[in-house]
């Protein structure tokens, strides 16, 4: 018995509609699989159609790889933001504030271990002490002089250097807003 939307069961175990070999293939049994269609053959190409050129190959190594053109992008620089400049420029000089000082006290260590500090206050005191004035000796180049006026310089740096670069993005902007601004180009490495 059949419920709706079922197919009858097959009498003896064959399909309702036959199958009818193709020339050349042997017939098969009853029941059993038809034999499978042999498979197309590769398309031919187009008479119209230009073959492919072969892929260029690098001269470093051998294999081939697809040629590649760079990008390139012609940008124009119109404004700079000065807010972003006064970040840059404290944060860059105060790092080249600490640099002076670690220089200058490796440099003062070494001179010092040498004796040419010594030497020189020496000289110093010579030259600028009365002949039968019998004082102590003054140390022109002593560790803390010469560590506080580094210290000077470098505090100097940081607000001079902060200042003027704020002061030439404004004015960047200003001649930028004259003449349009600068282009320039980028392209990837090859």
């Amino acid at each position: 018995m059949t419920g709706p939307g079922e197919r009858p069961p097959y009498a003896g175990g064959t399909p309702e509609r036959s199958f009818s070999p193709g020339p050349g293939s042997a017939a098969h049994p009853a029941g059993g699989v038809p034999p499978r269609p042999s498979p197309l053959p590769p398309p031919r190409p187009s008479a119209s159609a230009a073959p492919a050129p072969p892929p260029r190959t690098t001269a470093r190594s051998g294999t081939s790889r697809p040629a590649t053109r760079g990008r390139r992008a012609r940008l124009t620089l119109r404004r700079i933001d000065p807010w972003s400049v006064f970040l840059w420029s404290v944060v860059a000089s105060i790092f080249l504030g600490l640099a002076l000082l670690v220089c200058v006290a490796v440099l003062y260590a070494l001179l010092s271990s040498l004796g040419v500090l010594d030497s020189l206050n020496t000289l110093i005191n010579d030259v600028t002490s009365n002949p039968g004035d019998t004082s102590a000796t003054t140390s022109v180049f002593s560790a803390g002089r010469v560590m506080s006026v580094t210290a000077v310089v470098a505090a100097l740096d940081v607000v001079l250097l902060t200042a003027l670069s704020t002061l030439g993005a404004f004015l960047y902007n200003l001649c930028a807003s004259l003449t349009g601004g600068i282009e320039v180009t980028l392209g990837d490495r090859e």
